[in-house]
């Protein structure tokens, strides 16, 4: 079957390409798995962290429990809210 020109014609579930996985540079510790994200044809593998070791890990660079906890709320679950709300 022709792509027809499609370049994303490949993209199908459980196949991301040649893309490297999106990770948190500092964060390998708190790394649990991956996992696909993104709406079709532009499917990313992205990592998966223990947000409890990334709030430690933000804790150990000089942040306070506030700040550490407002970074969290605002990169890790404000992210994943938009990716888990049911379409699809």
């Amino acid at each position: 079957m022709s792509s027809g020109g499609n370049e994303h014609a490949d993209h199908r579930p459980g196949f991301c390409g040649d893309d490297e996985p999106l990770l948190l540079d500092g964060f390998e510790t708190a790394l649990t798995g991956l996992t696909q994200a993104g709406p079709w044809p532009t499917i990313r593998t992205v990592g998966v962290y223990d947000l409890g070791q990334c709030f430690e890990i933000l804790l150990a660079h000089g942040m306070s429990d506030d700040e550490a906890a407002d970074c969290l709320l605002r990169s890790f679950v404000g992210w994943s809210n938009v990716r888990t709300e049911g379409k699809g």
